[in-house]
């Protein structure tokens, strides 16, 4: 199984990071396949990596159909993005979960921060993601990163692990917030 399908079966936002930085390196590519398998390994057709290539081959393609290959999201990205801010407002006003509450609240501050700073009419989920892809770019990087910085993504990463967990459940039906 791809790396991606089962990121999507376990984690949606490691899912959606994952995607991300996959698109990046096909845009660092011109979308070539060929040479993004090359530089990360996967060349031998006849490997148990070719469910990779053919994910990344179709992850290219999306990218060319969908016209986003200079920035954007693929639209199953947006559609999960939409997604989980639905499951965000839904949480917190119509099931009233004390536990997601207590955790977003701990979020709330370094949420709004960022988006005060922002020119996007990005939702809240999106704001924390782009924020969470940024600081692993960051420590790809070995950058200095502030503990500010550190507290933010920490609560982020917090506030997405209980939203991913809630969007498998609904996706398995054991939560029904009313679009699965």
């Amino acid at each position: 199984m791809p790396i991606a399908q089962n990121k999507l079966q376990e984690n949606i936002a490691e899912y959606i990071l994952y995607v991300w930085q996959m698109q990046d390196l096909l845009r660092s590519v011109s979308l070539d396949t060929d040479v993004l398998c090359q530089k990360l390994g996967l060349t031998d057709s006849n490997d148990p990596n070719s469910e990779e290539r053919n994910w990344l081959k179709n992850l290219a393609e999306r990218i060319k159909i969908e016209a986003i290959s200079k920035k954007g999201n693929t639209a199953e990205i947006s559609t999960i993005l939409a997604e989980l801010h639905f499951l965000h407002n839904t949480l917190i006003e119509v099931l009233k979960d004390d536990k997601y509450v207590d955790i977003y609240a701990k979020s709330a501050p370094h949420i709004k921060g960022l988006m005060a700073k922002s020119t996007s009419n990005q939702n809240i989920m999106e704001h924390m993601l782009i924020a969470l892809y940024g600081w692993l770019i960051l420590r790809m990087q070995k950058k200095d990163i502030s503990q500010e910085t550190v507290e933010a993504m920490a609560s982020f990463s917090k506030t997405m692990a209980y939203v991913s967990l809630k969007y498998k459940e609904m996706k398995t039906g054991e939560i029904n917030p009313g679009f699965n």
